[in-house]
């Protein structure tokens, strides 16, 4: 099927000699779904095969239940494996089907914002291009025709917006447009950080707990202790409150917080 579509798209495959519908088109290849190490399985299979010539984009499914924590390690199985073995680790790398799932594990509205926020980051830091959440308009996940999930009164913009996932996904917006990260993201134990920096001499650590959880607009928290060396001033949520660093630790929870120095 990929053979017979960058034939007729893009004019281009063993034996094709139709001409290119449009020659730019990007030609992705089907995304596998298995995790682990299974997963290049089907990717040697198919990149072995005469599909590594074919395509422009690997597509791969990032589902791994209530753990976003896994896409960094499913991202280097694949980089490291079957794209290392048919040197295609150049070309753009697309989670594209998504999320916490349809039967929706993640149904606390504080978790939600924390889940999106966690997944986008660790999906930025590792190496992938774009990201597609499955789904937007199914029941439980990023939208409600009925209501804001999660919220207990209707959206107020009549536009069925999720008020924790949506805040979730702005959040993380507001913190890496414009930034490069120079730290990945990393653990140690159940604590996550990821630096960024931009110009100006702008430097901000993203820190969470997977150890916390959140209930009933409660969430629980740890204390972190701030790297010696660093200056940073202030720590905002994604909502965009911002608390001033009164010392040498901060409390963090289930979702990120933003560390900066400016």
């Amino acid at each position: 099927m990929t053979q017979d579509a960058a034939c007729i798209i893009k004019g281009i495959g063993s034996g094709c000699t139709k001409q290119a519908i449009d020659p730019n088109a990007l030609i992705v290849t089907p995304p596998a779904t298995l995790g682990g190490a299974n997963i290049n399985d089907w990717l040697n299979g198919f990149l072995g095969t005469g599909g590594a010539s074919l395509v422009d984009v690997i597509a791969f499914h990032g589902y791994n239940g209530t753990n976003p924590e896994k896409v960094p390690s499913m991202v280097s199985t694949i980089k490291n494996g079957a794209l290392t073995t048919y040197n295609q680790n150049g070309k753009p790398l697309f989670d594209t089907e998504f999320s916490w799932g349809l039967n929706n594990p993640v149904t606390d509205p504080d978790q939600q914002m924390g889940f999106v926020a966690r997944s986008l980051i660790l999906h930025w830091s590792s190496g992938v291009d774009r990201v597609y959440w499955y789904s937007w308009d199914t029941s439980g996940t990023m939208w409600s025709p009925n209501r804001v999930v999660g919220c207990t009164t209707p959206d107020p913009s009549g536009n069925g917006f999720t008020c924790e996932s949506t805040a979730g996904f702005a959040g993380v917006q507001n913190w890496t447009v414009g930034t490069t990260i120079n730290q990945a993201c990393a653990s140690v134990g159940t604590v996550w950080t990821c630096g960024f920096t931009k110009s100006g001499g702008y430097q901000a650590l993203a820190v969470w707990d997977t150890a916390q959880s959140c209930s009933n607009g409660f969430c629980t928290s740890s204390t972190f202790t701030i790297p010696a060396g660093t200056n940073y001033t202030h720590f905002r949520d994604l909502l965009g409150h911002v608390n001033n660093v009164g010392g040498s630790t901060v409390p963090i929870g289930y979702k990120p917080i933003l560390l900066e120095n400016q």
